[in-house]
């Protein structure tokens, strides 16, 4: 069985029996009935094999991966699955971008704040110098 937990939202996958992932060490696999394992996952996709012989794909920005009494747990911020690996891995690219001028955006936008407050507090102390 696999579980994926994202912030948002779950998944899950009953029939899995093989799973191809990258983690610090290269791309790996694992087979139903593997032995506990614990690692890393690296941004990108993750291959899914269900019982049927059929390939689903996960999109993820790094997860933390637990393979425990016969259930694969991942655990991240977001996910997407599907069968198009081409179409997931554009989408989670987008979103990543995105992501990535938000967060420019929000800090630039603190670095402003804090310029303000800095000026501010120059000012004040100048004019209490000036009394």
């Amino acid at each position: 069985m696999l579980q994926v937990q994202g912030l948002n939202d779950a998944w899950q996958l009953a029939e899995a029996v093989s799973f191809i992932g990258t983690d610090g060490s290269g791309r790996f696999g694992l087979q139903a009935g593997h032995e506990y394992f614990v690692t890393l996952l690296e941004p990108g996709l993750v291959q899914v094999c269900d019982t049927n012989g059929a390939w689903l794909y996960i999109a993820q920005p790094g997860a933390v991966l637990v393979f425990k009494q016969g259930i694969l747990q991942i655990a991240c911020t977001e996910f997407m699955q599907g069968t198009d690996p081409d179409i997931l891995l554009n989408t989670m690219e987008q979103r990543w971008q995105r992501d990535d001028l938000d967060l420019h955006a929000a800090r630039s936008s603190i670095f402003q704040v804090e310029q303000t407050l800095a000026r501010k507090i120059w000012q004040l102390n100048r004019q209490g110098e000036d009394v």
